[in-house]
């Protein structure tokens, strides 16, 4: 063998082992960081996955403490109007009352001692009739009723 011959096939070993070098460097680089790219790509997905269950969830609390607020303002209105209520029907018996009173003097041909007390119970009572009607474009307004 020559010294050609030699350093011919010198090289194509060498070449031989440079790929195994190259084949061998792949497969201890390239599989860890495959796994590693594998792992950042699924704790991403999860990461996201996460993020939206706690969306949803602060959604729903959103919605449910709304919903809560809004049973609790319609329960105090309801209240409101209940009392009001009762002040309409106290005042509209003593306004009636007074109102019978007034008739049966002028038709006994006495005079009505005083228009006070009667233009005041009319008064109140148109008042607490503005009140309920006020209330009830709140609740309109909140959504607990239809009209």
């Amino acid at each position: 063998m020559e010294a050609s011959e030699i350093s011919l096939k010198l090289a194509q070993l060498t070449l031989q082992a440079k790929q195994t070098d190259l084949t061998s460097d792949l497969i201890k680089i390239g599989i860890p960081s495959l796994i590693a790219l594998v792992g950042t790509v699924s704790t991403i997905v999860l990461g996201l996955k996460s993020h939206q269950k706690d969306l949803t969830i602060a959604s729903l609390n959103a919605e449910k403490e709304s919903a809560k607020e809004k049973s609790r303002l319609t329960a105090e209105l309801v209240k409101e109007i209940s009392i009001s209520i009762g002040e309409i029907h106290a005042i509209a018996i003593r306004y009636a009352t007074l109102f019978a009173g007034k008739i049966d003097l002028i038709s006994e041909g006495h005079p009505f001692p005083s228009m006070i007390e009667l233009r005041e119970g009319h008064s109140k009572l148109l008042h607490k009739l503005h009140e309920i009607y006020e209330t009830e474009t709140n609740i309109l307004l909140l959504g607990a009723c239809r009209p």
